[in-house]
């Protein structure tokens, strides 16, 4: 099992890293992106999860396969999230390090999302709600404190992912 999380996992994060390097290079610095481009950014952002999903779909697959097509839900489900907590240390080492290379991106997002409410005509009062939300995120800017949160965030979601395809896959006794 350990073998197989390590693989997917590696495999997983790997593609999530490289993807992400992709857009990054793709679109350029952050700080000077356009809000049409900060909309598509935002949406191929999601596509690691979807990689995630994935990855832990046919990590378990894999693993089933190993047990002769047995296996138990906790067999299947610490399978998954052994494999999810590979790429969540890698999604996590990933956002830390962006952090350290870009320690304005809290700041410059924060602008960006002020600039998008204003130019879809949101009033003072939703602009001043949204930059006081946005203060309260500062901890953020802390490249450990943003490697954390992805990591934990990546796991959580992993978990869930886990639980689901384990109890689809799980062998049925009769």
């Amino acid at each position: 099992m350990k073998r197989t999380a390590l693989s997917f996992g590696l495999l997983s994060g790997a593609i999530i890293i490289v993807y992400s390097a992709a857009i990054f290079i793709f679109f350029g610095d952050f700080s000077k992106i356009s809000l049409p481009d900060l909309e598509k950014v935002e949406k191929l952002g999601y596509l690691r999860y979807l990689i995630l999903l994935l990855t832990v779909i046919f990590a378990i697959r894999h693993f089933k396969k190993q047990l002769g097509g047995q296996g138990s839900f906790k067999q299947l489900f610490l399978a998954g999230i052994y494999t999810s907590l590979v790429v969540a240390l890698l999604v996590g080492l990933m956002e830390f390090v962006y952090m350290l290379i870009n320690p304005g991106f809290m700041e410059q997002y924060g602008s960006l999302m002020s600039e998008r409410l204003k130019a879809g005509g949101a009033s003072a009062a939703e602009i001043a709600a949204h930059e006081q939300q946005m203060a309260s995120y500062k901890w953020l800017a802390n490249p450990a404190a943003m490697g954390v949160f992805y990591f934990l965030e990546t796991a959580v979601l992993g978990t869930i992912m886990s639980v689901i395809v384990a109890l689809v896959k799980k062998t049925k006794r009769a």
